[in-house]
């Protein structure tokens, strides 16, 4: 039952630590059980210290592996059997047989079969082989294969049910282990899927913005072509307004009718927006232009522009 669970491997070793701790507590008990009835106590304590030494060996050197945990099992049956046979002929003897099933019972925190089973056969051949070599070493009175039967019986039908339960609390460790297992695979399942969500709507947007740029640019450049054509379009309107002004200033007939004209062809180039510039130096030289043909008009002794005395014929003139 190699189950790879952190949690149990943990059970285990605090199990471990406890029952060692459980057989060194044997020592005192040993020798201060010999001590008080008098009898020997430097076997029974030294039996302990060896059972309690033989565990704690095995758990530095092979840590909580399956020989560990057996040998703790069969330590700890050794040291109720020290106990039992110190009470030889005590009306206690008896009732320290109860030891033996709340010892097994404390296997079960291994949550392994297998101690268990060990720690049952260790028992039922303490007391099978006791029975015959020294029976005062487990009932008082001497031999009794009949009250060995019953102990056996009451001593298997505890070990099937710590076996049951044990194998019990193993499956629901492992049960747990894998759901662990899987819920973990399922997170980091999730979690590279978000990070691939996240990456291809950041190239989505990437590739948005390239192509926003790429319209934006295209666009510029379009507009531009526009601009352009629109300019060189107003210049040349622009020229052609200068030369007619010209013309007519060099006929003299720049009237009400040209400066009209002149005007129109400057808002048109107003109109455009995009040929401002041009439109502003005609407006200039159209000023420039009207001032001096008033200083002209005044110079000539005229009144005003020419436009309004063609009207006039040579009935209404003074002499």
């Amino acid at each position: 039952m190699n189950i790879g669970s952190k949690d149990l491997d943990a059970l285990r070793e605090t199990a471990s630590k406890a029952l060692i701790a459980l057989l060194w507590l044997h020592v005192p008990i040993a020798l201060a059980i010999g001590m008080a009835r008098g009898a020997d106590w430097l076997l029974p304590t030294l039996l302990t210290v060896a059972l309690a030494t033989a565990a704690t060996l095995s758990w530095r050197a092979a840590g909580n592996g399956l020989s560990t945990n057996l040998l703790v099992a069969v330590a700890l049956m050794g040291g109720v059997s020290v106990f039992t046979f110190q009470l030889s002929g005590h009306p206690w003897q008896i009732d320290m047989h109860m030891y033996f099933f709340a010892a097994l019972a404390c296997l079960v925190a291994y949550c392994d079969y297998r101690p268990i089973l060990v720690g049952t056969v260790a028992v039922a051949l303490h007391h099978l082989a006791l029975n015959f070599i020294i029976p005062a070493a487990i009932f008082p009175g001497g031999a009794d294969f009949g009250r060995v039967v019953l102990h056996a019986g009451i001593l298997i039908l505890e070990a099937c049910v710590l076996l049951w339960v044990a194998h019990q609390l193993a499956r629901l460790f492992e049960t747990t282990a894998q759901k662990t297992a899987e819920a973990e695979s399922a997170t980091a399942a999730e979690a590279r899927a978000n990070a691939n969500r996240a990456e291809a709507d950041q190239k989505a947007k990437q590739e948005s913005d390239a192509a926003l740029r790429r319209l934006a640019t295209e666009f510029e450049r379009k507009v531009g072509h526009i601009v352009e054509g629109r300019r060189r379009g107003c210049s040349r309107n622009a020229g052609h307004v200068l030369i007619d002004e010209r013309h007519q200033r060099r006929s003299g007939a720049t009237d009400g009718c040209g400066r009209h004209c002149i005007y129109s062809g400057l808002a048109q180039c107003r109109n455009g927006r995009l040929g401002g510039r041009a439109a502003d130096s005609l407006d200039q030289r159209d000023r420039a232009t009207g001032d001096a043909l008033r200083q002209s008009y005044r110079k000539g002794g005229r009144r005003g522009p020419p436009h309004q005395h063609r009207g006039r014929g040579p009935s209404s003139r003074h002499p």
